[in-house]
């Protein structure tokens, strides 16, 4: 009897240190900073209606004679002509690193710096936001992707699930954990956005609540590339 009761409880103790599956949450505030955040920094879909293919190797001008000149005459004309066509933006995406990012050492000091010598140009309400953004410590916690909801016609992927095609490939955006001050009326978080790999910004964005809305407020280039 005895042996059985300790197979059993063994059993039930197993299954409760089984981690979870679950879809990580997040708060209403949380989702609506993360979607501002993603509008502000990717920008709308007609900044990428006219989204340039990369160019083929430079050909010089000469008389194609050859089957393989031909080939190749055939294959610039079709570049060509892809590139004068408008770009279905349906088609493109982003890939979101969906687990909150820490601010690196350079960041931190930069921010404590501007907040000991009060050149924030900002609310002073948004001291404490700052204060908490640049004070958070390395987390684990992610956001599902669902979460995100774009306002402009491209769709997202994790970056397991992110096609291939790196033509279509808007780039790559990650934030941070999110600084509220005390009242959480007032708010930043940083995001960094990384476009194909030749070009990037990383931003503080601030924003205010009011009437119940979180409403974007201003932007702190904190570099770009």
């Amino acid at each position: 009897m005895n042996y059985y009761l300790t197979f059993l409880l063994l059993v039930i103790g197993l299954f409760s240190c089984t981690p979870s599956d679950k879809e990580p949450t997040i708060d209403a505030d949380t989702k609506a900073i993360l979607n501002l955040g993603l509008a502000k920094a990717v920008g709308a879909d007609s900044a990428w209606r006219e989204y340039m293919r990369i160019p083929p190797p430079f050909t010089s001008h000469q008389t194609f004679t050859s089957k393989e000149d031909s080939l190749e005459y055939v294959h610039c004309e079709r570049w060509r002509d892809s590139v004068k066509a408008t770009l279905d933006t349906a088609t493109l995406f982003v890939v979101v690193y969906n687990r909150f990012e820490s601010l690196d050492e350079n960041d931190r000091e930069n921010i404590h710096a501007l907040l000991r010598e009060g050149r924030t140009d900002l609310d002073t309400g948004f001291a404490a936001s700052l204060h908490a953004l640049s004070s958070a410590r390395p987390s684990l916690d992610s956001f599902p992707l669902n979460a995100l909801e774009p306002t402009s016609n491209y769709k997202l992927y994790t970056s397991q699930s992110a096609p291939k095609d790196k033509l279509r490939r808007l780039g790559s955006i990650s934030f941070s954990m999110i600084g509220f001050n005390t009242a959480k009326d007032k708010a930043c978080v940083y995001t960094r956005f990384i476009c194909g790999g030749l070009c990037g910004t990383g931003q503080i964005l601030f924003f205010n609540k009011k009437e119940g809305r979180w409403l974007f407020v201003k932007s702190w280039e904190m570099w770009i590339s």
